[in-house]
């Protein structure tokens, strides 16, 4: 059996995890004991804004609005808004024209994925970024790449091939150590 908890008033049931959301989202239940004796709760963050957004630009000499914030693993910006996480080049897009329509992506003119000024975004298709990315030459054919992402070197004894293609293998297991070991951190 979980732990209850009577927060302003309502009762949630919390088993084994660190932290959880009542059902009105306004508030995050954070169990710091481990024996679930002490609690505290935390307010979610104020909303994002188009002034607390620019607070994490940095203009660089080539035009490029350079975001300053969080990094996702590809190299975009990413940022809350709306209780959703969004890359910082959609939402700059975003405050600046307005609602990106479905089926549309915000491409780079400039190539640079952590320029979020608005003359640098533009909407295509993923068939247009596509052919934006042939037309800009750094279209790569998987076979004639030499180095994965993280810079590895792509030879016979360290390439895995599966359904999707070549893939580094150490890469492939760093992140199957990762996975495995935050599967036993959240294990109850």
């Amino acid at each position: 059996m979980g732990i209850k908890v009577v927060l302003y008033g309502s009762t949630f049931q919390a088993n084994s995890a660190k932290y959880f959301y009542p059902k009105n989202n306004e508030e995050k239940i954070w169990i710091l004991g481990s024996t679930g004796s002490t609690f505290g709760s935390m307010k979610p963050k104020r909303q994002q804004t188009k002034e607390s957004f620019l607070k994490k630009v940095r203009i660089k000499s080539s035009g490029c609005w350079h975001f300053t914030g969080a990094i996702n693993t590809t190299g975009y910006g990413v940022v809350g808004f709306k209780g959703k996480v969004w890359q910082a080049h959609r939402l700059s897009y975003y405050f600046h024209n307005g609602a990106i329509p479905d089926g549309l992506m915000v491409l780079h003119k400039c190539d640079n994925r952590r320029c979020v000024n608005p003359d640098h975004l533009f909407l295509g298709t993923a068939k247009d970024n596509t052919q934006d990315m042939i037309n800009k030459g750094r279209w790569v054919c998987r076979k004639k790449q030499t180095h994965c992402r993280k810079g590895h070197e792509l030879t016979e004894e360290n390439t895995m091939v599966n359904k999707t293609g070549r893939t580094c293998r150490k890469c492939h297991n760093t992140r199957q150590l990762i996975y495995s070991q935050k599967r036993k951190t959240t294990k109850p």
